[in-house]
């Protein structure tokens, strides 16, 4: 998959949010998450995955990333591919949606 050359389509939106894990989400804790503008998406193996709304401040206007091409960039951000996207919560516009195993945020 070539990111770059399918901005115009995805406008980085992995670069538009985040996603996190819990092993415990008491109704609580849920609520305030959800007050804040985040989603609880599900039960993922054993832990709760919760999606994040935020800009990565390495995002300039142009959708391109600050980092990229240095060791400065999250190895979190350089695997993602055809090959990892398993692993990752999959954003609306991603070019990877609709695969299988893809988990998808809307």
């Amino acid at each position: 998959m070539n990111c770059l050359k399918n901005l115009p389509l995805c406008r980085s939106s992995c670069c538009r949010s985040m996603g996190f894990t819990f092993t415990e989400l008491s109704k609580e804790k849920e609520e305030y998450l959800i007050r804040h503008g985040c989603k609880v998406i599900g039960m993922v193996g054993n832990k709760f995955l919760v999606h994040v709304p935020i800009l990565c401040s390495a995002l300039t206007e142009e959708n391109l990333c600050k980092l990229h091409g240095t060791s400065k960039k999250p190895q979190v951000c350089v695997r993602l591919d055809e090959t990892t996207y398993k692993n990752y919560v999959i954003t609306s516009n991603c070019l990877l949606k609709g695969k299988e195993g893809a988990r998808e945020v809307d």
